[in-house]
C-alpha cells in the first residue's frame, strides 16, 4: 500500500506544494544555498516542478492503480465506434491488454504479446 498509493500521493503533494504555493524566492534560495551555489537551469526545474512532475505522477498513480487497462479499453470503444465495419468487430483481452479483433476471417487466433 505504501510504495502503491501513499508515495506517488506524497510525490504529488510536495510537487504541487513547492511549485505552487512556496513563494518562488524560497525554493530559489533552496536550490542555490542562498546564492552559493549557481543554478543556470532554475526555470527549467521551476517549469518542471510546476507542470511535468504532477503530470508524471497522475499517470503514475492511475497505472499503480489499474486503471489504464480501463483507459486502453476506452480508446478501443471509440476506435470500434469510428471503424469503417463496427459490426465486424469484438473485444478480445489478452491477459495483458485489450485487442479489438476483425471477426469477418474466418478464423482468428487469441495471440499473447
Amino acid at each position: 500500500m505504501t510504495a502503491k498509493i501513499m508515495l506517488p500521493v506524497a510525490g504529488m503533494l510536495t510537487a504541487i506544494f513547492v511549485g505552487w504555493v512556496i513563494n518562488r524566492k524560497i525554493v530559489h534560495d533552496e536550490v542555490t544555498n542562498y546564492g552559493t551555489l549557481r543554478a543556470p537551469y532554475y526555470s527549467l526545474f521551476f517549469f518542471v516542478l510546476r507542470y511535468v512532475a504532477p503530470v508524471g505522477i497522475a499517470i503514475i498513480f492511475v497505472n499503480e492503480l489499474g486503471l489504464l487497462k480501463y483507459v486502453e479499453k476506452l480508446l478501443l470503444l471509440y476506435t470500434y465506434r469510428t471503424a469503417r465495419y463496427p459490426d465486424t468487430c469484438r473485444f478480445v483481452y489478452t491477459g495483458i491488454h485489450w485487442r479489438m479483433v476483425d471477426t469477418r476471417q474466418r478464423e482468428y487466433r487469441h495471440e499473447r504479446y
